[in-house]
């Protein structure tokens, strides 16, 4: 086995300017991987006319993050009458500077790995395979590919046609969970499969600094998926019998407004419910160690970092069975729950509002970190590699 790859990250989400948090668990892949291996990451934005770039209309960032060289191409997109083509032009230049620089910067790579099969990644896996005879690995978070969400059948027929292509020439896939792998099998897409679950981060186990109320926490991108409404509507059901809680929502997305009108409605806002807004994730992991407990009420995941990072911060967690969190949430950790179930989730919140203590937070740690740690993640990458490029 070659000691130190040389590995191309084609990353189709990662955190960039405009949004930070975007796609961090595939950075997180890449920090495990470094480990291991030499790795270069390239992400490629297209962005609204009004977006500011600074040049006219492709700009490249080289940066080192985490000894990790990461090239991120931003190009603006057009809205005119062929907005088509001349978008579809600048995705291919964009494609082109990318690779150039990636030749500039690193070299040819050992191994192409592909986070996410999406255009314009998948067309960069696909030109390395078939004009550079260089297998790629595929690695899968998208949730599209579930029932429960169906995006991927939403899809026009070109990118479906592109997006099984993609998967149907990666050398293997691996998924996140295995939830995820059984929803693109069940799709058609036959490839060799791994399960090879997210990294996460955790705030070490401390004393909780003194709460006047119990903390429940909610921590995602709110957005319909996350389903925040229902955990506001049980909160305000649960207030007619106590008021020792409060409820924190991290946070933003599409639904924010919507949610903090509900809150005002009910009376609630900057009293038993409260909005942080986005936060860096040292800070979140922070908040959630001096927490009692987090609730995710997800109608569809395909794994659930928050959840697993909540765990590794000495928290209990309430979570939806959206195919994800139950492949790690026990009764020993927390509690499952169906999603979409109201009564359920206002059960399961009185019962951990009485019980949260009882969950030691050291075993809580422990049980979280030795599945997901970066040592550990970075060393399923590298016998997936092994395998298939010796």
């Amino acid at each position: 086995m070659k000691s130190r790859y040389k590995v191309l990250f084609l990353a189709s989400w990662y955190p960039n300017k405009y949004n930070d948090i975007e796609g961090i668990f595939i950075k997180n892949h890449a920090h495990a991987i470094s480990k291991y291996t030499n790795v270069i990451v390239l992400y490629i934005r297209s962005i609204e006319q009004k977006g500011n770039l600074d040049s006219d209309k492709y700009e490249i960032s080289i940066s080192l993050e985490d000894e990790i060289k990461t090239i991120r191409i931003y190009f603006k997109k057009s809205n005119g009458k062929f907005k088509n083509i001349f978008n579809s032009f600048r995705y291919f230049k964009a494609i082109h500077l990318g690779l150039k620089t990636i030749k500039a910067e690193f070299g040819d790579p050992d191994i192409v790995h592909l986070n996410v099969a999406a255009i314009p990644m998948g067309i960069i896996a696909l030109f390395y395979k078939y004009a550079k005879n260089k297998k790629y690995v595929l690695t899968e978070h998208w949730t599209g590919y579930t029932e429960l969400d169906g995006n991927f059948k939403k899809q026009s027929k070109l990118r479906q046609f592109l997006i099984r292509k993609i998967i149907k020439n990666a050398c293997c896939v691996t998924t996140v969970s295995s939830s995820l792998k059984n929803a693109m099998q069940k799709l058609g897409m036959k490839n060799k499969y791994f399960i090879i679950p997210n990294v996460i981060e955790g705030e070490n186990v401390r004393l909780k600094e003194p709460n006047s109320k119990k903390r429940i926490v909610s921590c995602s991108t709110l957005s319909k998926q996350k389903n925040i409404f229902d955990i506001i509507k049980a909160v305000n059901v649960i207030l007619e019998d106590r008021n020792d809680f409060e409820l924190h929502i991290i946070g933003d997305g599409d639904e924010k407004e919507k949610l903090e009108q509900l809150s005002d409605d009910l009376g609630l806002r900057n009293k038993v419910v409260f909005f942080h807004g986005l936060m860096p994730n040292s800070e979140v992991l922070k908040f959630m160690a001096n927490s009692d407990f987090l609730v995710l009420n997800s109608n569809f995941e395909t794994f659930s970092v928050v959840t697993a990072e909540a765990l590794a911060c000495g928290i209990p967690v309430i979570a939806t069975k959206s195919g994800g969190p139950e492949e790690f949430v026990n009764s020993d950790v927390g509690i499952l729950i169906e999603p979409k179930n109201q009564e359920q989730l206002i059960i399961a919140i009185k019962y951990m509002l009485d019980n949260h203590m009882k969950y030691d937070p050291t075993k809580l740690h422990e049980y979280a970190m030795k599945r997901f740690n970066n040592e550990i993640i970075g060393k399923n990458f590298l016998d997936v590699y092994a395998q298939f490029f010796n």
